[in-house]
């Protein structure tokens, strides 16, 4: 399953059962930490989630900042209530892909603000997948 953590939102996507493509799927509203967790971890008992990959949003430079640190904190705690691995990648400019991607097909910006997260989710699974040639490991 593919995780994007937003200050506001957390947008999820799931794979096919073979590996080989991601799907976007849910926005969770994340009012705390601990709700979205829980939501999370249903959501990956309902899927039957194998790993979760979530993306980290590295500095321009490819350093590990504070909105990193928290994503690895938001993980380590997810991880804890999942029992699933965890496994992260790189997010810089999946917005801005979503939002190329969105132009491209035409969609209102409207549209777009309210599917962003999960297609993020979406690139960062897929994203995943192709590199690691759908395996979870």
């Amino acid at each position: 399953m593919g995780v994007d953590y937003g200050s506001r939102y957390i947008g999820l996507a799931i794979s096919s059962e073979d590996r080989k493509y991601a799907f976007a799927r849910e926005r969770i509203e994340k009012a705390t930490r601990d709700q979205a967790i829980e939501k999370i971890a249903e959501y990956c008992r309902q899927e039957e989630a194998e790993g979760l990959v979530i993306g980290l949003p590295l500095d321009q430079n490819g350093q590990i900042g504070e909105a990193a640190a928290k994503v690895k904190e938001f993980g380590r705690q997810l991880s804890e209530v999942c029992h699933l691995p965890i496994f992260y990648e790189d997010e810089r400019f999946t917005s801005v892909m979503v939002r190329n991607l969105s132009h491209e097909a035409h969609k209102k910006e409207k549209d777009f603000r309210q599917n962003i997260d999960q297609q993020a989710a979406q690139i960062i699974l897929q994203t995943y997948l192709d590199r690691n040639h759908g395996k979870i490991s």
